[in-house]
């Protein structure tokens, strides 16, 4: 697996970047939920 870099496409911290499962986009570790998903898609969904 591939550690990938740059500006989170959320808040625009930079560093390592996961990718969200449910929109692509690429996320920081304060924007990425436990769940897996970016908070933009968990914050209107209830994911199991």
């Amino acid at each position: 697996m591939q550690i990938v870099r740059g500006v989170c496409a959320i808040c625009g911290n930079v560093g390592v970047l996961h990718t969200c499962p449910l929109c692509g986009r690429m996320v920081c570790d304060r924007c990425l939920t436990q769940r897996g998903a970016c908070v933009e898609c968990s914050r209107g969904r209830i994911i199991k």
